[in-house]
């Protein structure tokens, strides 16, 4: 046979096809999912913002622990302006605190954030919901304590399904269904999809 004779005469180039390529190379995206320390860089950015909401609850409280908020009430400026206004310095402090975070974990451990700016710009309606969460708290409950009590296990429970400890998809089922529901698994979801894959679908859902 021809193959036979290829063989015997050394002409091995000849028992291959000559029809073309018969073999497709394809790469494989190696950054479709981030690391350990891209995936905390991101988690524990958002879980930082969420505790933000303490801190618009302590701005609330500490009106009425220094009966400030009764000289308010009792002035011509509006409270409605007062509450605008501490709302507009903790959404500032959230997002100043965020910038600072995603700096420092660039600078120390190379925690890609693809656009610093882009992303703080993408938090800002998550820094709304963790400054509105801590409001609502306050105006909740009875006191002070019993709101920070309520809030840091409403936190918890939060950051844990957005996967904020640890990634709840290798649960999959119930668990996977509700991350991709609350409000940290989508900012979570949405960050890591613009960084890693380049989409914005997931971040314009969760904003």
């Amino acid at each position: 046979s021809m193959a036979a004779l290829a063989v015997k005469s050394g002409r091995l180039d000849l028992v291959t096809p000559r029809g073309g390529n018969y073999i497709t190379y394809e790469s494989i995206s190696l950054d479709r999912e981030p690391d350990s320390f891209g995936y905390y860089g991101i988690t524990m950015l958002t879980m930082i913002m969420m505790y933000g909401a303490s801190q618009a609850m302590g701005l609330m409280g500490l009106e009425r622990k220094q009966r400030t908020d009764l000289r308010l009430k009792a002035s011509p400026f509006p409270i409605s302006g007062v509450y605008l206004a501490k709302s507009g310095m903790s959404i500032f402090t959230l997002l100043v605190q965020a910038l600072i975070l995603m700096i420092m974990n660039t600078l120390a451990f190379g925690v890609d954030y693809r656009s610093i700016p882009l992303v703080l710009v993408m938090l800002i309606p998550f820094a709304f919901f963790c400054n509105g969460l801590g409001i609502l708290s306050y105006q909740a409950a009875d006191n002070e304590r019993s709101a920070n009590g309520f809030l840091n296990l409403l936190i918890v429970v939060l950051v844990f399904l957005g996967g904020g400890y640890m990634p709840l998809s290798q649960f999959g089922g119930l668990m996977e269904t509700l991350a991709d529901f609350s409000p940290v698994g989508m900012i979570n979801r949405g960050l890591i999809d613009y960084i890693y894959t380049h989409q914005t679908g997931s971040m314009l859902r969760a904003m």
